[in-house]
């Protein structure tokens, strides 16, 4: 259901800053879109901490690959997940 709100608010801002839509339907795909955001279905976050997020997921898959026994993996997931809830991974 995300994807299909966030192809949604890209439609509806693209409408709002289309030159050739009226100031009132600009207004109003304007306001369609913060509120489909607003609703919380969807998260706006700065590409810099999605790169980053992605690049210590992609570590971390590679990480998990590499161990060589359970116990490993959990500490290794365990280690992950601490630093994304302490935010030191953005």
């Amino acid at each position: 259901m995300a994807d299909s709100i966030a192809e949604k608010v890209k439609s509806l801002v693209a409408l709002a800053t289309d030159k050739a839509t009226s100031e009132a339907e600009a207004r109003t795909a304007a306001m369609q879109a913060v509120n489909l955001i607003a609703s919380g279905e969807l998260a706006v976050v700065p590409k810099t901490e999605l790169e980053a997020a992605t690049k210590a997921v992609q570590g971390a898959e590679l990480a998990l690959r590499k161990a060589r026994t359970e116990t490993t993996k959990n500490m290794l997931m365990g280690g992950v997940l601490g630093a994304i809830l302490a935010k030191k991974v953005f």
